[in-house]
């Protein structure tokens, strides 16, 4: 696609940043089955992915759009290997998500609340580690006391899924 960097530079560049800094958080987004991606491609993105254990992984398969120097490309990916790249690169973000998520567990953060689900009584909030986009989870949050919106507590995690932490609000 024409990005700068290779994967060599990539791969010190996020050694680098994880030695100086090692509560950062790297996230990605990745299209699957742009044209002529091939088998042997898919399988070093793969690598890529496990080597590198992003904290916030989102990917999506690849559409063609008009007015896009790739619409009119040959070799374009069938439909249903776009689908199984996705899935198979998502199943393995899953289980870095929860390893990574893990170490998050019985520790107290700062969190924002975002917002209240009264269906499931619970709060949605963020904090450093959830950037406000569609690939990061949330921090579920229970509390018997009524929180406000857009106020900041502290927050321990006291549990953690594939994608999302839960937390309660202590003192």
């Amino acid at each position: 696609m024409g990005r700068r960097g290779n994967q060599e530079f990539i791969n010190n560049l996020i050694k680098k940043i994880r030695n100086e800094i090692p509560e950062c958080v790297i996230r990605t987004t990745l299209i699957l089955g742009f044209p002529h991606e091939s088998e042997k491609d898919f399988q070093i993105l793969k690598q890529f992915v496990i080597d590198n254990k992003f904290d916030h992984l989102g990917a999506f398969t690849y559409s063609k759009e008009e007015d896009t120097r790739s619409y009119s490309m040959s070799g374009q990916v069938p439909e249903k290997t776009k689908q199984r790249r996705l899935d198979e690169i998502m199943e393995i973000q899953k289980w870095i998500s929860l390893n990574i998520n893990k170490r998050y567990l019985n520790n107290v953060y700062d969190c924002i609340i975002e917002s209240y689900d009264d269906v499931n009584d619970c709060y949605y909030g963020r904090g450093y580690m959830y950037a406000p986009d569609d690939i990061d989870g949330s921090i579920i949050i229970k509390s018997d006391k009524k929180l406000q919106l857009s106020k900041s507590y502290k927050v321990e995690i006291i549990d953690v899924d594939f994608f999302d932490i839960f937390g309660k609000v202590v003192d």
